[in-house]
């Protein structure tokens, strides 16, 4: 019984090759202004399956390309940007016909300011994915963006500022749009034997033709040594949350 099961269950014949190669170069100049970085990749596997009455033959190819930059704004001191863009294909296919064809487009941009006094980060980012297998093809495209604010004082708090937003859209959709939003504030601060933490966060979620939600959060953290055999922690939240 185990040999005639073997032979109607043969998953052999499965064929892998990766060509990955990965390049960095860095135009010599004094500041590092541009700096080039990228890599490709592609994969190939084959499955066959026998049986008494029927053979199947499911082959798979998936490529991949990303090329991105980085470097100084010029001074160092004025901040850096990072970039990169990438594209990813997967498609799959049954005895000649296909059950898979994705891609995917990846857009991603970061700037970072003033590193040495009042860091600012930005970052967006554009994902785009498409299936094309028909009848049933459809497509989704996620945009996000967030913005990061450090003033790192010394006699009060340090604050950081938060801002956070994104946008999915797929077609087709039932659903329809959802976008996101957030807003937050952290305050820090070392006493001599206590640190404090509080966040405060604000949320904003609409999907579709759904009523707009709303939220607030806050969170708060303390931790005090009284003597080195002795430490208190305190941990606070709250959390609202209507339409």
């Amino acid at each position: 019984g185990l040999a005639v099961f073997f032979r109607m269950m043969i998953l052999f014949i499965i064929a892998t090759f990766v060509l990955p190669f990965s390049l960095i170069v860095g135009l010599a100049q004094a500041q590092q202004l541009v700096n080039l970085r990228g890599n490709m990749e592609a994969s190939y596997g084959q499955t066959l399956v026998n049986t008494h009455t029927s053979q199947t033959r499911s082959p798979s190819f998936l490529h991949r390309y990303n090329l991105g930059t980085f470097g100084n704004l010029g001074d160092p001191r004025a901040g850096s940007y990072d970039a990169d863009i990438s594209y990813q294909e997967n498609i799959g296919k049954i005895d000649g016909r296909r059950n898979q064809d994705q891609d995917v487009l990846d857009y991603r941009l970061s700037f970072n300011l003033l590193p040495r006094k009042t860091p600012l980060t930005f970052f967006a980012q554009r994902i785009t994915r498409e299936n094309e297998i028909e009848p049933n093809p459809s497509r989704n495209r996620l945009d996000t963006y967030s913005l990061t604010w450090d003033l790192p004082l010394q006699r009060v708090p340090h604050l950081r500022f938060n801002l956070f937003q994104s946008d999915s859209k797929t077609t087709p959709s039932t659903t329809g749009n959802v976008q996101t939003r957030t807003a937050g504030v952290d305050a820090s601060h070392q006493f001599v034997n206590t640190s404090l933490f509080t966040r405060y966060q604000y949320t904003e979620q609409k999907s579709g033709l759904s009523p707009t939600t709303r939220g607030h959060t806050v969170n708060m953290n303390s931790e005090a040594r009284i003597n080195p055999a002795m430490v208190f922690n305190f941990h606070g939240n709250y959390s609202n949350r209507a339409a």
